[in-house]
């Protein structure tokens, strides 16, 4: 039977005891590794890693060895499943009890938890295995292993709804369980489309107001008051809202360009004063402007001059 194997590095692991698995049935067989490697169709260094418990090995090679030691694939494979699920746990710290039930995700992050929840059901098929089975399907679009992996690392949602269904695919997800995944995809990306449109509506009624209280016969006073009082001292004549207008701080002195639109909004200020200023209670100058917002206002237009006031 030749020398002895190693140790197993970790029998308490899934991988561990599936490795355990494969060791015990290999020896009621009666079989050497040459023996097993004719029966099973892989080369015996193959057959001896996939025995050695220190990483997953594919599921074919799993399949082949027990096949070829007269066991039932059936019962190492579920040990392959929880190894492989043991695995992606471990490299991504994720795991498929973060995630909500399939009817309460509400928002792309509880999508991505769900997709990559799925992915671990699954038995963690690999970006290969993913892959080829969009690729085998009839009427499927095809992923690559980039885009599956982004998937499974909830870097990524399906934007459209021929990736969801590629997707459930690859995850070899049963065809009448899919309906259920795709209303939920629909009803994330309308929600999410909900809150971009919204936004977008804001940002764009934000910059209106902003233009329409710079504008005007008195555009450039009105533009150096209001930087003055966010704390900078303009060097240069006021070249627009949204343009670069070179300024110096007036607290430590560093010159430096900034959108007057955004110090108005309080998207921008001095970074030297900034980093002074964390950990103080003190506001930064660019926001000492704003006082009005902290007594009740809605926006930071609340706290703009309008026309005609003092």
């Amino acid at each position: 039977m030749g020398r002895p194997e190693n140790k197993i590095p970790h029998p308490d692991m899934a991988v561990g005891r599936l490795a355990q698995s494969l060791r015990t049935a290999r020896a009621n067989a009666a079989l050497t590794y040459d023996q097993l490697a004719r029966r099973a169709g892989y080369s015996r260094a193959t057959l001896q890693r996939a025995a050695s418990g220190e990483r997953v090995p594919p599921p074919e090679v799993v399949r082949a060895y027990a096949i070829g030691c007269n066991v039932n694939p059936g019962l190492v494979m579920g040990l392959w499943h929880q190894a492989q699920k043991e695995k992606v746990r471990r490299t991504s710290g994720a795991h498929s009890s973060d995630a909500p039930r399939l009817n309460m995700a509400r928002d792309e992050a509880d999508l991505g938890a769900v997709l990559a929840g799925l992915h671990e059901r699954a038995g963690a098929p690999s970006l290969r295995v993913m892959q080829r089975r969009t690729e085998l399907a009839p009427g499927i679009q095809r992923l690559s292993r980039s885009t599956l992996h982004r998937i499974i690392r909830r870097r990524l949602i399906p934007q459209t709804r021929e990736r969801m269904e590629a997707y459930l695919v690859a995850c070899d997800l049963a065809p009448h369980k899919r309906p259920a995944w795709m209303e939920a995809w629909k009803r994330v990306r309308a929600t999410a489309e909900n809150e971009r449109d919204r936004r977008r509506r804001y940002e764009q009624a934000r910059a209106r107001e902003v233009d329409a209280l710079l504008a005007g016969p008195h555009s450039d006073e009105a533009a150096r008051r209001l930087i003055r009082k966010a704390g900078f001292a303009p060097t240069e004549k006021f070249p627009g809202p949204r343009q670069p207008w070179g300024a110096r701080c007036v607290t430590c002195g560093k010159w430096g360009r900034f959108r007057l639109a955004q110090i108005i909004l309080g998207e921008a200020g001095c970074v030297v004063c900034r980093a002074a200023h964390l950990g103080s209670p003190e506001p930064p100058a660019a926001a000492q402007h704003l006082p009005v917002l902290v007594r009740g206002a809605t926006s930071a237009f609340d706290c703009l001059p309008r026309a005609g006031s003092p």
